[in-house]
Parts: C-alpha cells; structure tokens; sequence
C-alpha cells in the first residue's frame, strides 16, 4: 500500500509541475552546494568553474546563482565572465543597481565593461519579462501588499486564507507560483518587499503565516515543487520553521486538526537550533540545503570580500 501511495504522489507531482523526469532539481542544488563547498574553502576558481558547468545543464537557473557567480568571476579578475554572469542575472530578473551594492564589485563598475552592460540593460530586462507571467506576478504582489497592510486587524486571517487559497489554483493550473514562474520580488510592484534579496517573498510570506500549510497540502507537495525548480529548498526550510515553531498569529486562532510535521533540524531562523551538527546536516543535505559549517565560512568570507550568497533565503 505504502508503495502504490508513493508512486501515486509522484505521478502528481509529475503532472501539476510538469516535470520532466530527467531533470531533478534536487540535483542542481547538490551541484550548487558543491560549488559553495569550494567557495568555503576559498577555491574561488574552481567554485566559479562549477556554478558555470551547472547553468549550462539547466534551462531554468536560479538568479541568485549567476549573481554568486559573478561575484566569484569578478573576485577572480575574470571581467569577461563576471560580466556575462551579470547580463544572465538580469534576465534572470535582478536589477543592475543592487549590483554597486557589493563591494567586490567595485573595480568592474568602474570598467568600460560595466558602461556596456548598462546599456544593455532594457534589452535584458525585455527578454526577462517576456519569461514569466507578468500579470501573475502583479496579481500576486497585489495580494501581498494587502496582506501585509491587514496584518493586526480583524481582517488578517482571511486574506492569508484567500492569499493561500489561490497559491494553490494556481500550483493547479500553471506549476508551484515560484521565481520561474512569476520572477523577483520589486519593490515598485509591493512597498516591503526587497529589490536586492532576488527572492519569491510575495509568495513564501503567505505560506509563513497561513497555519500548518506543510501539514495541510503535505511535504510531497513541496518536495515536488523543489524538484520542479519551483521552490528554493531554503525557502522550504523557512516554511517549515514557521510552521513547527507555530510562529504565525494564526495558530492561536487556528483549530486544525492535522498529522504532526516529520521532526527536522536546520538551524535557520525562528526555528529551535541545536548542537548536533550531524542531524543538522543530516536533515538539511534531505532538501540539498547546503553544510552548516560552509554557511557559517560564507558568512565569514561574505563579510571579508564585499559578498552576499544568501540573498532572501536566510
């Protein structure tokens, strides 16, 4: 029975992501935490070598990654890549004026290079929006603004119940509504959200505060949207955090009855952290999450160099 459950939830997941079977990106994220292994390590060349060997496997590259990318490119005085990784971050959907925003970067906004690729820029933006959804992703930001100007009033629940109501059409009819399908978040489409973290919080923030949405639509649900290229596993990481940590207000207005969650440890925020490396890792390396221990060397290099790796997914 177990067996024909299984197989079940991934016929599923195969139809309402439209997921290729050949293509798993579970295994991009392993690739990518390869590369941020080696970057820990201080082996900026050979990590900038890999992230370039996993875009070219990929049809869909998280933005994040070419803008880690260039970083790497560009503390290794290759302007020539750090510059192409930059022209594939914004049609990736980021904004070139978060780039001057990281010090390692300093040399090359100086360059003639740069010059360029800033003239190029509306043309990357063009074939940018061209791939994604773009009413949706108005649609959306719209939702999440009202959701947070509703925050403490008696409306609050149900615009996070109609917000997560309708993530779910949507995850029916066009796939998990992640950065490959609506893009980044802007701040000019949604006031609180971040031009520069390139991340999906138009999305994740109602999912953070709607009570026991991993409990509800199931792990599998999210599993799949991960192998789909839908989800950030760090953004599955910080869903879960709030939902065993009961963060939300909602839950004290909640009377849910549903399965417990399966016991994960990631050590991210608002979750309970422990010693235990081994769990830690153990649990973490389930959703390709990369090591603690080269997040907390990134963390150090980030401060030394002028870099950022995590961007929004903390």
């Amino acid at each position: 029975m177990k067996l024909i459950t299984a197989t079940l939830l991934i016929i599923y997941g195969l139809s309402i992501y439209n997921l290729d079977p050949k293509v798993d990106y579970l295994a991009y994220h392993k690739q990518v935490n390869q590369a941020l292994e080696l970057t820990s390590k201080a082996h900026f060349v050979k990590a900038q070598e890999k992230l370039e060997l996993i875009m070219k496997q990929y049809d869909f590259v998280f933005a994040k990654d070419y803008m880690i990318a260039a970083q790497l490119a560009a503390h290794n005085q290759d302007e020539v890549k750090a510059i192409q990784f930059l022209e594939k971050a914004v049609e990736g959907g980021c904004l070139l004026s978060c780039v001057p925003k990281l010090s390692v970067f300093d040399d090359l906004c100086k360059s003639a290079a740069w010059d360029s690729l800033k003239l190029k820029e509306k043309a990357l933006r063009k074939n940018y929006i061209k791939s994604i959804e773009t009413d949706l992703l108005t649609e959306i930001c719209e939702r999440y603004q009202f959701e947070q100007d509703r925050k403490g009033t008696k409306l609050y629940k149900t615009v996070v119940y109609d917000n997560f109501k309708r993530i779910k059409e949507i995850t029916e009819e066009h796939g998990f509504p992640g950065e490959r399908l609506l893009g980044l978040d802007y701040s000019r489409l949604a006031q609180k959200l971040d031009d520069c973290d390139f991340g999906n919080s138009k999305v994740v923030v109602t999912l953070l505060h709607y009570d026991s949405p991993i409990a509800e639509l199931g792990e599998a649900f999210f599993l799949e949207a991960i192998r789909a290229g839908n989800l950030h596993p760090r953004e599955f990481a910080m869903i879960y955090n709030y939902e065993n940590s009961k963060v939300s207000v909602l839950y004290g207005r909640s009377n849910k009855s549903l399965e417990s969650l399966a016991e994960y440890h990631f050590n991210f925020p608002f979750g309970k952290k422990i010693d235990d490396y081994k769990r830690v890792n153990k649990d973490r390396a389930k959703f390709e999450i990369v090591a603690l221990e080269v997040d907390e060397k990134l963390a150090v290099l980030a401060d030394k160099y002028g870099m950022m790796f995590e961007f929004g997914y903390k």
